[in-house]
């Protein structure tokens, strides 16, 4: 995977068009330190543009938790990740 190339062993963020459809593979496929998120917890109305809505963010945490229960798992760690 190219970016892990460009990280080079660093910690590093993944931004930009995630939402709770695409996080885990984005995770599972970059392995980032963190993911920052803003228009993809958005309202989809357009009279609410720029609105958080609390569904989807809930929606995007559960994503996130999932991938890093998975990921600990795997790792035989007990140091679960916390967002």
């Amino acid at each position: 995977m190219k970016i892990k190339y460009i990280a080079n062993g660093k910690q590093f963020f993944i931004a930009g068009g995630l939402n709770d459809k695409n996080v885990i593979d984005t995770m599972k496929i970059c392995e980032p330190f963190a993911v920052d998120v803003q228009s993809g917890v958005e309202f989809i109305d357009p009279q609410l543009k720029h609105k958080k809505d609390p569904k989807r963010i809930k929606a995007f945490v559960e994503a996130v938790n999932t991938y890093n229960k998975s990921n600990s798992d795997r790792k035989n760690s007990d140091d679960e990740l916390e967002i």
